[in-house]
């Protein structure tokens, strides 16, 4: 009898360190609801952060490409407007050469009616 009471626990003291496990084990739980509810707090901000950055950036970028249009826009206008000046140089020139073809005809002309006299 001896050696059970030396070695074997009596039910009630099975008892006392199944009620340890149970205050340990919540007290486990209760850090871990600790830890997760800091740990999305801090997912919470960080992603609100991103957000705010994404938007800026989107509204940035929406900025520079309105930009890039306009510039475009003014640089196609500018285009069409020194082609149409570029017609109108080479209409000019056109009607030049055809004159100054005429007046070298008539010269030849003038020329060859004063080596006749």
């Amino acid at each position: 009898m001896k050696l059970n009471q030396d070695y074997v626990k009596s039910s009630d003291a099975y008892e006392e360190i199944e009620k340890k496990r149970d205050h340990e084990a919540l007290q486990e739980l209760y850090r871990q609801l600790t830890y997760m509810e800091r740990s999305i707090s801090q997912h919470k901000i960080k992603t609100g952060k991103d957000e705010d950055r994404t938007y800026n950036d989107i509204k940035k970028k929406t900025k520079e490409n309105t930009q890039l249009i306009v510039d475009l826009n003014s640089i196609y206008f500018e285009d069409k407007k020194q082609t149409i000046a570029l017609k109108k140089k080479e209409n000019e020139r056109a009607l030049l050469d055809q004159q100054l073809t005429r007046l070298r005809k008539t010269e030849a002309i003038v020329r060859q009616e004063m080596t006749v006299l």
